[in-house]
């Protein structure tokens, strides 16, 4: 039986539908706003483990004690067992110095606190959330570093059903989300399915550069959480709209 805890990231509209799954939740009902405070919407009765948190915008200037009260009386208050922080922006020094604080009060309280992979050596407390996808060596090979560099007590895997487009020669790991329709539009050849990269994959030719998009199903989600069970690797996220007509056919 797998080891992995799985967590279904949901917005408030759908909690009740992705409730029925067997997977935990993380609701994505919360969002940093005006003065420095903690908002959300209205909640559903379901009752997630973790609270996902909105922090567009997020400049990290404002009161840390005040902020990281209201977070952490939340989390008491529903019952909630970790924070997913969704930072996008750089790991600025208010942004660091406010996730710090909140690190250490959340360890304090046993709350666990999950940030991006950019914070990882910033607030050595935090669970690290890494990217689901890889384009450089085997799957397995990049699991195994990961662990390695990290920890696995402190590495979550966020899949995400997205199409990634990536220019040939690949000189990051970075790619771009392509849209469904630029997807048909561009990729019109066959498809493929990678045993290396755990993703199913085309390739295309646009401008004289040459370009292959990957992206998953149940088949290769299912295969990837099980390679990141094996690896020792404790949690993973889901994003429950993209994935919902899917769930049936994840097997782990």
């Amino acid at each position: 039986m797998a080891k992995i805890t799985i967590f279904l990231s949901t917005p408030a509209e759908t909690a009740v539908s992705a409730s029925a799954s067997r997977y935990s939740l993380s609701i994505m009902a919360y969002r940093i706003g005006r003065g420095f405070h903690l908002y959300r919407t209205a909640l559903p009765s379901v009752n997630p483990r973790i609270m996902d948190v909105d922090c567009t915008g997020f400049t990290g200037y404002g009161p840390h004690e005040l902020l990281t009260a209201e977070i952490i009386g939340e989390c008491i208050h529903c019952g909630y067992s970790g924070v997913n922080l969704g930072l996008t922006s750089k790991p600025t020094q208010p942004i660091v110095s406010f996730c710090s604080h909140l690190s250490e009060t959340c360890q304090r309280r046993g709350i666990t606190l999950y940030l991006p992979e950019s914070f990882s050596s910033l607030c050595p407390d935090a669970v690290i959330v890494i990217s689901g996808q890889n384009i450089r060596g085997t799957y397995k090979e990049y699991l195994s570093s990961m662990c390695r560099r990290y920890g696995t007590e402190r590495l979550a895997l966020e899949l995400e059903r997205i199409y990634t487009d990536f220019t040939l020669p690949v000189r990051s790991g970075a790619g771009s989300v392509l849209s469904k329709q630029r997807f048909d539009e561009v990729c019109t050849g066959s498809s493929f399915f990678s045993d290396a990269l755990l993703s199913n994959y085309t390739s295309y030719v646009s401008g004289g550069n040459a370009h292959i998009v990957l992206w998953d199903d149940g088949q290769s989600i299912s295969q990837k959480l099980l390679e990141a069970d094996n690896a020792g690797i404790k949690y993973a996220f889901l994003y429950y709209p993209h994935v919902h007509d899917i769930l049936s056919e994840i097997t782990v």
